[in-house]
């Protein structure tokens, strides 16, 4: 499902938010699917919440696509929850992300979700309040390679708030954080 057919500009200035939410939507949880954003930067205000199974986000490259996350308070970008049940086979591929204005802010909010993929992304900058860009809250086989990111916290990990297993066979690599904070 590209982006655009369904009203994202990627012209940086336009907010795509409703646009890219919408495309989102579009996947069914028995079947899954991938976002696909096209090459351009993107506006987004607000939090883009991904809640159905195999939900895959490609964009055209890691500095090609671009999300510029201009919340107004703090705000998650892509939060990628089962509401209480685990999410399964979801991943971030292939874009990069940039978010410095003074609200706090979190990149990519990944909680109670089983066999999850970060690839090829990057962040900068990523500031502001203490903005954290990667936050795991939970389950197991979660996969984060060839990521960079320059933010006040690059990567936390936290409690799984419907589960025990919190951090279970992480693999982090061939990554470059810098944390500012």
């Amino acid at each position: 499902i590209d982006v655009i057919a369904y009203g994202a500009q990627s012209d940086g200035t336009t907010d795509s938010t409703a646009a890219i939410q919408a495309a989102i939507n579009v996947l069914t949880s028995s079947q899954g699917g991938y976002i696909y954003f096209p090459a351009g930067p993107y506006r987004v205000t607000d939090t883009l919440t991904i809640s159905k199974d195999r939900t895959n986000l490609i964009g055209a490259g890691k500095q090609d696509t671009i999300l510029n996350f201009v919340p107004g308070s703090a705000k998650t970008l892509l939060k990628f929850t089962g509401s209480g049940v685990v999410l399964n086979q979801c991943s971030v591929r292939d874009m990069a992300f940039s978010g410095n204005n003074a609200s706090k802010k979190i990149g990519i909010e990944v909680i109670d979700n089983s066999e999850f993929t970060i690839q090829d992304v990057a962040a900068f900058p990523w500031t502001g309040a203490v903005s954290e860009f990667i936050k795991l809250e939970g389950r197991e086989a979660t996969w984060i390679n060839r990521a960079s990111c320059n933010a006040d916290l690059p990567l936390r990990i936290s409690d799984n708030p419907n589960s025990t297993i919190d951090c279970d066979h992480l693999s982090v690599t061939d990554c470059y954080f810098i944390g500012s904070d």
